[in-house]
């Protein structure tokens, strides 16, 4: 018999209510969703905006995406490296045009100019969009690709958090803790953050619930799928 543990996909959901502080939120939230140029499994993907602020967010987070810079990762001033080879730079390209030919781009991700041939950098890409049923929201697509989606009450929130398969990280953006907390615990994921993203720690289990895999990694859940438990028991009296 072999014994299995799987860490998989994401499409990590940020919900960003209405009494969020954007200020913090959205530099976070970029970062979260371009580390390891989008490549890491628990990377902000979707972005869940309440509507009463969602005009405000959108605005923001497109001045920020416009001022990011792509560019080799011993540089200073670069803010996302390169994607891992030119194969997965020319599919992210063609993933942008197919995204591009069904939804509203709020920012059109590409290939960044001015870099040598064989370089693999492709820029962040946000798009908009009205159905979670939609292949860009429903794939894993290990990119720096976000989607950013519109509800009204929590429970539209949290409704919209859980519509994939996948339920590996999420994050909940609000100055109400009660409100944080209720959210956390009816969003279907193995991993909660409260006004922060992608905060991992050697203490604390991670992994999913779904198609995100079983197990969990770090932790003391962690040791569990290299031990066996052994139950002995002795008749009382009998020695």
């Amino acid at each position: 018999l072999k014994r299995l543990s799987l860490e998989l996909g994401g499409k990590a959901p940020c919900i960003v209510c209405d009494d969020a502080d954007l200020d913090l939120a959205i530099p976070q939230i970029l970062a979260a969703g371009t580390i390891l140029s989008g490549q890491q499994c628990t990377a902000a993907t979707r972005i869940l905006v309440q509507r009463k602020v969602a005009p405000a967010f959108k605005d923001a987070m497109t001045r920020a995406l416009k001022a990011f810079r792509v560019g080799p990762g011993h540089l200073p001033d670069s803010d996302m490296g390169a994607v891992i080879d030119l194969a997965n730079r020319d599919r992210i390209l063609r993933l942008i045009e197919e995204v591009g030919e069904r939804h509203r781009m709020v920012v059109r991700g590409g290939k960044v100019e001015g870099m040598a041939t064989h370089a693999a950098f492709v820029s962040p890409t946000l798009v908009e969009v009205e159905d979670p049923r939609s292949d860009v929201v429903q794939n894993e697509h290990f990119a720096p690709l976000m989607t950013l989606e519109v509800f009204d009450s929590d429970r539209d929130g949290v409704g919209l958090a859980n519509a994939t398969r996948f339920g590996l990280g999420s994050s909940v953006w609000t100055r109400d803790h009660a409100r944080a907390h209720r959210m956390a615990r009816e969003v279907r994921c193995g991993t909660v953050w409260i006004n922060a993203h992608n905060k991992l720690f050697a203490e604390a289990e991670t992994g999913g619930y779904r198609e995100s895999g079983f197990g969990r990694l770090h932790g003391l859940e962690g040791m569990n799928d290299f031990m066996e438990t052994k139950h002995v028991y002795e008749e009382i009296g009998s020695l």
